[in-house]
């Protein structure tokens, strides 16, 4: 299961992510929390953030996410709209 939480920037995303993260581990331990910033670093940090830079950050993200799924871990994930 991957949880989405998309909006802008400052709106809350991260917190609202973690503490949802926090509070599914309660029930099942295999949740993890990804933020979309966080994610850019880890993957090299080589994106701008044009329109182009944001679709191929975007496809990572879904990429890393799916992956982790197909694995039975679940996924709450933090992007900017």
């Amino acid at each position: 299961m991957v949880i989405w939480l998309i909006g802008l920037s400052g709106s809350g995303k991260s917190t609202l992510g973690r503490a949802m993260t926090c509070q599914l581990r309660e029930d099942s331990k295999n949740w993890v929390f990804i933020d979309g910033d966080g994610l850019r670093g880890i993957m090299g940090n080589d994106l701008g953030h044009g329109l182009e830079d944001r679709r191929r950050n975007a496809d990572r993200m879904n990429r890393y996410c799916k992956h982790l799924d197909d694995q039975g871990i679940h996924v709450v994930c933090a992007i900017l709209s």
